[in-house]
């Protein structure tokens, strides 16, 4: 009888690179940059997708839980999954990629005026200062603050006494995304010297008895 051939075709197995997306991201208060099918290579014609999640899961199984809506915006780890679909040569591929956005930096700045009687102490009037913060996206402003210890350099009267912050630390919902270049910064200040009328003490006077008795 007649023979029939049977020819079965095997697709090769899918792969898909990154070629052009980026990695590493500084905090702009924006979403970062959306993938597109140009930024990796792929032998396949299947359509590409994309798909965001919160932290590293580059060795490990997916979290459906950490699933992102659309492309991040926060200081953090993310791992975005790229998938092609079969077609009709190829199978379908997957590769996943860890995302880092970094904080971004601010500097620190002391901005007011210090000024008070000398006390022989180093303390700063309080709210006489605060902490300015240059560096904050438009996106935040008015929503990140610090906080810090302002002290004179020197409890002497004088018309320029340096005044330092120390410990500075920012404060705010998303204080995460930002790093301080520094946690102190230097101001100037006055101290005013003292009244001398208001330094005046009353010595009371002591009442002395005097007695016969041995």
């Amino acid at each position: 009888g007649d023979s029939l051939e049977l020819e079965i075709f095997v697709a090769s197995k899918g792969s898909v690179e990154n070629r052009d997306y980026a990695t590493e991201y500084t905090y702009s208060g924006t979403p970062i940059a959306a993938p597109s099918a140009d930024d990796f290579e792929t032998d396949s014609q299947g359509n590409m997708t994309f798909s965001w999640y919160e932290g590293d899961y580059t060795e490990l199984p997916l979290d459906n839980q950490a699933v992102l809506d659309t492309e991040p915006t926060d200081a953090g780890i993310y791992t975005l999954v790229v998938e092609v679909a079969a077609d009709s040569s190829y199978t379908t591929a997957e590769t996943k990629i860890c995302v880092t956005i970094n904080p971004a930096q601010v500097i620190p700045s002391i901005i007011g005026n210090a000024e008070k009687t000398y006390d022989g102490g180093l303390a700063v009037e309080p709210g006489d200062l605060s902490v300015a913060l240059n560096g904050i996206c438009e996106a935040d402003e008015g929503m990140e603050t610090a906080v810090a210890y302002y002290a004179y350099e020197s409890a002497n009267a004088r018309e320029m006494v340096v005044v330092t912050a120390t410990d500075i630390q920012l404060t705010g919902e998303r204080a995460a995304n930002y790093v301080l270049s520094s946690t102190t910064a230097q101001g100037e200040g006055k101290i005013l010297a003292k009244n001398l009328q208001e330094c005046v003490v009353e010595l009371e006077k002591e009442e002395v008895y005097f007695t016969n008795e041995p």
